[in-house]
């Protein structure tokens, strides 16, 4: 089993929404835009040495994504005193895609804190690895002989997915019966770009969590009116935002809203409360002038 450390800055990091702006409008996505110089720790459920790694890891670093799971987590797990609990992102990739293509991604959530566990397969959009991902992590937390015994709170558990990932996030909440408290879908493909993976698209009103989705404002599989369908028919909290010019590989990454849906939703964070809660939330602040780097914000029931 690999067990690799590093500190997360000296990742070239492939986190495609790496903002540099300065407005007061977007204080709390400038916040969770670049996570903590933490140490983060990826382990493989079966490394194989010989695999190139990931775009933007030198030669012999970084995850080879090559067993069922990959996992990205604090090196100081269980915080100082080894006793904290950490809340859990359980990750879901693109059609043909496996973790390495995220990998730098995934550690930066690892960075603020989170135990993120994602599944190497390249066919997700049923949500079944995803769930199966998550009902792992909270084994292994009942598990003496694991590093994770006692760590993962097993009360704080999202889901996340890029694309058909995005898709299997949502399926793995509805199927979780409770275990799974809120979705992030990123570039959620419109319902008629399902029938090419011949997968029926996801039914958002089942949902019984908060989801937020993300999308590039210039993306063609994941258009403005499937979003409005995705996220009218959510019947439970929700939120949608758009990137001015993005594409659809341009929001996968560990934006700030992204970040502070997590830490907001999964932990009470004030600060990040304050991106989707006021009079206005600083998301909606953040797209009503033309200079604005978001657009078709919406949000509706989340307290």
């Amino acid at each position: 089993m690999s067990d690799q450390s590093f500190q997360i800055a000296d990742v070239v990091l492939l986190a495609s929404v790496a903002l540099t702006l300065t407005a007061c409008d977007d204080a709390i996505e400038q916040q969770f835009s670049m996570p903590p110089a933490r140490p983060v720790t990826w382990i493989d459920s079966n490394p194989a040495d010989d695999d190139q790694p990931p775009e933007g890891f030198p030669a012999g670093q970084g995850p080879r994504c090559s067993g069922a799971f990959t996992y990205f987590f604090p090196s100081d797990l269980g915080g100082t005193s080894g006793t904290d609990k950490h809340p859990v992102i359980t990750w879901g990739n693109a059609t043909s895609s496996n973790a390495c293509a995220y990998a730098a991604d995934l550690m930066e959530f690892a960075a603020w804190g989170f135990v993120v566990v994602a599944a190497n397969s390249p066919r997700t959009g049923f949500g079944t690895e995803i769930l199966e991902a998550a009902e792992h992590l909270v084994n292994e937390n009942a598990n003496p002989s694991s590093q994770f015994f006692n760590k993962i709170d097993t009360a704080k558990i999202g889901a996340m997915g890029h694309s058909q990932g995005a898709g299997g996030a949502v399926r793995a909440a509805i199927d979780s019966n409770g275990l799974i408290k809120t979705v992030v879908a990123l570039s959620l493909s419109d319902p008629a770009w399902w029938l090419g993976v011949l997968i029926p698209p996801p039914d958002t009103g089942l949902l019984q969590v908060p989801t937020f989705f993300v999308r590039g404002s210039d993306d063609v599989l994941a258009t403005e009116i499937g979003a409005q369908l995705y996220y009218q028919g959510a019947p439970a909290g929700a939120a949608k935002a758009a990137l001015k010019g993005g594409d659809h590989f341009d929001v996968r990454g560990s934006a700030g809203y992204v970040t502070a849906w997590f830490k907001y939703v999964l932990e009470g964070n004030q600060q990040a409360r304050g991106a989707f809660i006021g009079s206005p939330p600083e998301l909606i602040a953040n797209s009503d002038e033309e200079s604005d780097p978001w657009e078709h914000t919406l949000i509706k029931d989340l307290e």
